[in-house]
C-alpha cells in the first residue's frame, strides 16, 4: 500500500501545475510574438523551449517567414597560390 502511494505521490509531482489547475498548458501559437512566448518562458513555462537553449518558440512561424536562429557563419579558407613545379 505505501508503494502504491508513493507512486502516485510521484505522479502527482511530474504533472504541470497548469494542468493541476484546470488549465491546459500554453503552446507557441498562443503568443503573437517571440517576445511574448519569451516572456511566457521566463515565467516558468519551460515547455515552450523543447530544446533547452534559453529561447522560446525557435521554430514557430510568428511572421509568415519560418523563424529559425540564424546558421553560424562559416569561415572560408583562404585560397593560396600554388607553387610552379620546378624544373
Amino acid at each position: 500500500m505505501r508503494t502504491l502511494a508513493a507512486l502516485g505521490l510521484i505522479a502527482l509531482l511530474t504533472v504541470p501545475l497548469p494542468v493541476l489547475a484546470g488549465q491546459r498548458r500554453t503552446r507557441c501559437a498562443d503568443y503573437a510574438t517571440r517576445e511574448q512566448a519569451q516572456a511566457a518562458l521566463q515565467r516558468g513555462e519551460t515547455w515552450l523551449d523543447r530544446n533547452n537553449d534559453g529561447r522560446a518558440c525557435d521554430n514557430h512561424n510568428f511572421t509568415g517567414t519560418q523563424t529559425r536562429p540564424s546558421p553560424r557563419p562559416t569561415t572560408t579558407p583562404t585560397p593560396r597560390a600554388t607553387p610552379s613545379p620546378r624544373r
